[in-house]
């Protein structure tokens, strides 16, 4: 985490990067431990321990008690960061292909004596792996709402990731689950769903919404429109994830949401027990294994990048150290 910040506090001096700072809240409607990395974060609060809640903190009714903490948390915006970074790789000479397909008789194929395999899902099928694997399906809505909201208590920009008591909102085996609230400048992201599969193998069989196998959402549904669909296809969203968000940002900026075109996205993350990140030679290559991050890849992904970058310097005589790999990518990121 401390690597993430100094990496994201650079960022987001710099113009083209779209990496902005606001107020994140992580809010429970019962009392819950402190995260062991919240009081490392900048502009840290805790709320009050009697359930009483803060001016300007999340929340669906005056009378709900609330327990968490509080951050100023920098957030990259997608899309805008994503073409950042790839401004930034073509800048350092790095060369960007599309449309190809990667499985192991191409990786046997390629030039390069050095890979990185940032295959995500489907990561593993490029040289195996002794972990299995899980699919988490997330189900999001977007609203068309055209400008960043501010807290009209506090003033800031905010996001939230809201814990309701499990009568309100809880995943299919009952434990609690959150609704969450992400403004981009090309809409308003609510969430969501952390739905998980049985474990699963190959891409075969969780390549589309028809062959999930895993969670489904048995509670009150609402069908929201699929985005960028022609056809007029819709997709069907847990009503929390609409109301009980539309009820907590209504009270928060007096908008509300439904006066917005809703779209709603689904997709998978690729769950692993724990980050793969190794290196190993693999047919007369190096090849350097960095995924299965679940919901981070953004936020750890500088940290990981250093760490590829270590690896491959203690293969190299003389090659250079942690801190200075770090500075001299800080260099680069500050230059362009």
């Amino acid at each position: 985490m401390r690597t993430t910040l100094r990496f994201f506090e650079a960022l987001q001096f710099t113009s083209t990067a779209g990496v902005r700072k606001q107020r994140h809240y992580e809010v429970y409607e019962w009392p819950e431990p402190i995260a062991g990395y919240a009081e490392g974060m900048v502009g840290h609060r805790s709320l009050p321990l009697d359930g009483s809640g803060e001016p300007g903190a999340p929340r669906r009714a005056e009378d709900v008690p609330i327990y968490g903490w509080s951050f100023q948390s920098l957030f990259a915006e997608m899309p805008r960061y994503r073409a950042f970074l790839a401004g930034l790789y073509r800048n350092l000479g790095g060369e960007l292909e599309t449309g190809q397909v990667l499985d192991r008789l191409s990786l046997e194929n390629m030039k390069s004596s050095i890979v990185v395999n940032c295959g995500g899902a489907w990561g593993m099928n490029l040289s195996g792996d002794r972990v299995r694997s899980r699919f988490v399906k997330g189900i999001l809505v977007r609203a068309d709402a055209g400008s960043i909201p501010w807290n009209r208590t506090t003033g800031e920009i905010f996001s939230y990731n809201y814990y309701p008591d499990v009568s309100i909102y809880s995943r299919p085996n009952g434990k609690p689950s959150d609704v969450y609230f992400y403004p981009r400048t090309d809409g308003w992201l609510l969430g969501g769903t952390r739905l998980e599969s049985a474990y699963l193998r190959s891409r075969q069989n969780c390549h589309s919404p028809h062959e999930w196998k895993g969670e489904t959402w048995s509670g009150r549904s609402i069908c929201v429109p699929l985005a960028g669909d022609a056809n007029g296809a819709e997709i069907e969203v847990p009503e929390p994830v609409v109301t009980l968000n539309r009820e907590i940002i209504r009270r928060l900026t007096g908008c509300d949401v439904s006066n917005f075109r809703l779209t709603a996205m689904e997709g998978y993350r690729h769950k692993r027990d724990i980050v793969r990140l190794e290196m190993e030679d693999w047919r007369g290559r190096r090849v350097i294994h960095n995924y299965g991050h679940g919901g981070a890849g953004v936020t750890l992904s500088w940290s990981c990048a250093v760490k590829i970058a270590e690896l491959l310097s203690q293969t190299i005589q003389n090659g250079p150290k942690l801190h200075e790999i770090e500075l001299r990518l800080l260099e680069e990121i500050r230059r362009w």
